[in-house]
């Protein structure tokens, strides 16, 4: 064991090198600041399990996936007063042409004339014009093993993040071919096998265009790292020193190893947002044996060094974000009903 914690020290202090690293807790920040909800949306005859969204073509239309595939696209139109109004509902479930299996991101740039929904049931990212239209005959099959869940795109490439192996991240081209592997999870053992430690560093990114970088928060541990996209480099680590690592145990199954979660084991970060400036990144805290461990109602706010700005404590449990161009907070809810909350963010 006092090998192994050696080996581990010294693994760790290889992958932070040459990149600025911070340990610190996200409550360091100071005051946890209690902000209310200013707009509730409530779509019950429309939502049903809305799972990502992302503002496509303009800040007037927003995007969100459903993962009940009923339908699998919900496109919502923000009127000048912030009220809602529903505008369309596009696809189904299944595995042709413009349909899903488990509609999982969405990947837009604000003032591009297409945005893309990334299927993670189906391995395929389909593009849409601005009006709305599927382009089923330019869909792009991923050639990459492993799990992507989370995708940026940047110039003509698609940047994937989730559960790797092997990486963390990866560049994908138009054509869906892997152009390059960027980075490496920190190991927990050489017994783990490397399906097991890509699903352990599970993780979320965004990205900032104007600083040209790619920030990637995990799931499993209070650890988060920002690459810069013209080096590839990673340039800042930010761990809690306390939960730097996922809080798993290695045990035998059928004559293989196996994670196993801890008692320590928690869900940390479970989804990041970002503008230019600052990284908003959901939080969640809780144990992963928790009924709503899936669900957060922190929001810690960065910024491109990883250094903790600010640190909100939501008034309702939160699956998913989305920060606005003036800093504040679009957030879905499941229950009691599914809606889209708007918040104010107190700065």
């Amino acid at each position: 064991m006092k090998l192994f914690i050696k080996v581990l020290i010294i693994l760790v202090s290889f992958l932070f090198y040459n990149s600025n690293v911070r340990a610190q807790n996200i409550f360091d920040s100071g005051e946890l600041i209690q902000v209310d909800s200013d707009r509730i949306e409530i779509l019950e005859s429309h939502l049903n399990t809305p799972y990502r969204m992302d503002f496509v073509l303009s800040e007037e239309f927003l995007a969100i996936t459903d993962i009940d595939n009923v339908p699998a696209l919900h496109i919502v139109k923000i009127n000048s007063d912030g009220q809602f109004e529903y505008f369309r509902s596009i696809g189904r479930e299944g595995r042709g042409p413009g349909e899903y299996i488990n509609p999982s991101d969405i990947v837009s740039g604000l003032n591009d004339e297409l945005f893309y929904v990334y299927d993670a049931g189906n391995r395929k990212i389909v593009p849409y014009n601005s009006n709305f239209e599927a382009l089923t005959n330019e869909e792009i099959s991923l050639q990459a093993q492993g799990m992507p869940v989370s995708l940026q795109k940047v110039g003509d490439n698609f940047l994937a993040t989730g559960v790797n192996v092997g990486s963390k991240f990866f560049i994908v081209n138009n054509d869906g071919n892997v152009a390059n592997r960027v980075g490496e999870d920190i190991s927990l053992g050489n017994n783990v096998p490397p399906n097991a430690l890509a699903l352990a560093w599970h993780s979320y990114s965004t990205v900032s265009t104007q600083q040209n970088k790619i920030a990637i928060f995990a799931r499993s541990a209070d650890f988060a790292e920002v690459f810069d996209l013209e080096s590839l480099e990673k340039v800042d680590v930010f761990y809690n020193e306390d939960f730097r690592v996922p809080a798993l145990r290695v045990e035998e199954s059928g004559g293989s190893p196996r994670l196993m979660p801890t008692d320590r084991a928690k869900t940390t970060f479970l989804w990041v947002t970002s503008t230019e400036d600052k990284i908003f990144a959901l939080y969640s805290g809780r144990s992963i044996s928790h009924e709503s461990d899936n669900y957060g109602d922190i929001v810690v706010v960065f910024d491109w060094e990883l250094n903790v700005l600010n640190t909100f404590k939501l008034d309702h449990d939160s699956f998913s974000i989305l920060a606005t161009d003036d800093e504040n907070l679009y957030s879905i809810q499941h229950y009691p009903a599914p809606a889209i909350r708007y918040v104010d963010l107190d700065f």
